[in-house]
């Protein structure tokens, strides 16, 4: 049965209440009965969810001997097929303005939509004549016909839609799954860092090009309050086609903020920035044509449509998505997904051996959802005191990258909690820095599998009798040059480190160097919350502060979250 990336259930409920009666429910409804425009999830700034997966606008769909075909009217909002959250009833949606035409095989006698809002519409249809009594509108035919159209003139959901015709006996559709048109790789990029990055030769200023984020996949973007001209690379891990046939690649994406002196270039010239390539293991790029490309900038993500890689099946390859910039124009690019479809067997990963590399990370958190403390709001000077800057104190975890940050402090004076400080809004720049004080400590932890060899941290206001200790390795301050620089004892170097202040210090920066490194797959299970040493499930009556919100933590979508109960904190890999 065809695995799409947006699973619905493929099976077609059949409710027959007389001979000549059907029902259709749409939960139940196999979306390849469908045309329209599909749009991926949108997410707000935040990483929440504005609005789930959606066909809109929704053109048309088959149901057995019957074809409903919509239109949209003057309405800002086109008809859809649609679901309020992850997990919930599909409907079709109408708004006002729009209509819905049904046409059927033979004449029909009633049609009963059935709603789940208890919203009514107003309107009259094209022919017959129709009352809405409860969660449902009945249509009665006055005259012989085969079609009928509804022009709405108010939102309605459509749970699902009954007919009756003048058929002797009605025959239930029956839906005939396609080809073995499989996922043979099925890569989640919110949730997975197998992809290695090539960076390029980076202008001072650009720190990087490519980059994971939890909440939206793989990104690209040559723009630091600034932008620049780059040429990165983001490589995808070896995938084995040996047995494979008639494998294609699909991804979802989004691009935005692709600029010339403030305005957007045309969409269509988005091309000259972003690329996709394969090759064989160890062979030469060769360029593949992304079939769909936005018809506007957005952060809204969208199906590539289907690449051909049928050259490639019984081969072992890569794909290679390939970001570039002016120092004119400096575009954002984020893929979520990455696919590889096709018939037979196939399709293994083979995770990647990353080389010693290093990373520098400034402290640029602004983003309230990766930090879980306590905000203070910026203050201004009283009388001859200095403004205080807005902080969270005590800051209990963040994350920065893929990098996750937990703090403790055992001073019982406020001022002297550990704390993330941030730019003053005054300033025409600045960085954010982590402050520890006496009886502080912070804990760094590199992503699932990779192994921290050395830290380089920029710091000012080292307390001149600053002792610092960690769990693991050496630590050399000098105060000279207001740096702290960490070495792993172990060759192969450390997941997690801790280091322990008895004195104060901030930090604005990290430069960490990995060691070898591979990406082992894990299987998909419920998520649990791993807090200290205890394993509390993630439904219950506990409490607990997820990205700086109060929550029990249900229905948590896939994502990293910074997480917090009692005084403990950990970081939550959702799958």
């Amino acid at each position: 049965m065809k695995k799409t990336l947006l699973t619905l259930a493929a099976a077609m409920t059949l409710c027959s209440a007389l001979a000549a009666d059907v029902t259709y429910e749409m939960t139940n409804l196999d979306t390849s009965l469908l045309k329209g425009e599909y749009q991926a999830t949108d997410y707000k700034e935040d990483g929440s969810v504005s609005a789930w997966a959606r066909w809109q606008p929704l053109e048309s769909m088959t149901l057995g001997n019957y074809t409903l075909t919509f239109e949209q009217g003057d309405a800002s909002n086109a008809p859809a097929f649609y679901t309020a959250k992850e997990g919930s009833a599909w409907t079709i949606r109408t708004y006002g303005g729009s209509s819905m035409t049904i046409t059927s095989a033979e004449n029909l006698k009633t049609i009963i939509l059935t709603t789940d809002n208890s919203k009514s519409f107003t309107g009259t249809p094209s022919t017959g004549a129709g009352e809405f009594a409860d969660k449902s509108y009945t249509w009665t035919a006055t005259t012989d016909t085969k079609t009928v159209t509804f022009s709405f003139t108010g939102t309605f959901r459509i749970a699902s839609i009954t007919f009756s015709d003048e058929s002797a006996e009605v025959t239930p559709p029956v839906v005939t799954p396609p080809a073995d048109d499989k996922n043979l790789v099925n890569i989640d990029l919110k949730n997975d860092n197998s992809f290695t990055f090539e960076q390029g030769d980076l202008p001072e200023g650009l720190s990087q090009v490519w980059s994971y984020d939890s909440r939206y996949g793989l990104k690209a973007s040559a723009y630091t309050d600034q932008v620049f001209a780059s040429d990165a690379w983001a490589i995808s891990p070896v995938v084995d086609l040996t047995n494979a046939e008639k494998p294609a690649l699909n991804f979802h994406y989004a691009v935005n903020q692709f600029k010339l002196n403030g305005t957007n270039i045309n969409i269509a010239e988005v091309t000259k920035y972003i690329f996709v390539n394969v090759r064989e293991e160890g062979g030469e790029w060769a360029p593949l044509t992304i079939p769909t490309i936005p018809t506007s900038f957005s952060w809204n993500y969208i199906d590539s449509g289907d690449i051909d890689l049928s050259a490639y099946a019984g081969k072992k390859i890569q794909i290679g998505f390939r970001y570039t910039s002016t120092n004119e124009v400096a575009g954002t690019w984020e893929i979520d997904t990455f696919t590889i479809k096709g018939e037979g067997e196939g399709g293994t990963v083979t995770p990647p051996v990353t080389p010693p590399s290093e990373s520098n990370y400034a402290i640029l958190v602004n983003n309230a959802q990766e930090i879980d403390g306590t905000f203070v709001e910026e203050q201004p000077a009283v009388g001859n005191g200095v403004p205080t800057a807005a902080h969270y104190q005590p800051v209990y975890s963040c994350l920065i990258g893929d990098y996750y940050f937990s703090f403790n402090g055992t001073s019982d004076k406020e001022n002297q909690q550990p704390a993330l400080y941030l730019p003053m809004s005054t300033s025409a720049n600045g960085n954010s820095n982590f402050r520890m004080y006496s009886g502080c400590s912070m804990t760094i932890e590199a992503p699932e599998a990779t192994m921290m060899k050395s830290i380089e941290a920029d710091c000012s206001n080292i307390d001149t009798d600053l002792t610092m200790t960690a769990s693991e390795g050496t630590v050399t301050i000098d105060n000279a040059a207001q740096t702290f620089t960490w070495t792993a004892a172990s060759a192969d170097g450390v997941n997690k480190v801790t280091f322990n202040f008895d004195k104060k210090i901030r930090m604005y920066g990290f430069n960490i160097e990995t060691g070898s490194n591979s990406v082992e797959d894990i299987e998909e299970s419920q998520a649990v919350f791993v807090i200290g040493n205890s394993i509390v499930a993630p439904e219950g009556s506990h409490i607990y502060h997820i990205n700086g919100v109060e929550t029990n933590g249900s229905n948590l979508a896939a994502g990293i979250y910074v997480v917090r109960y009692g005084n403990q904190t950990a970081k939550v890999v959702v799958k």
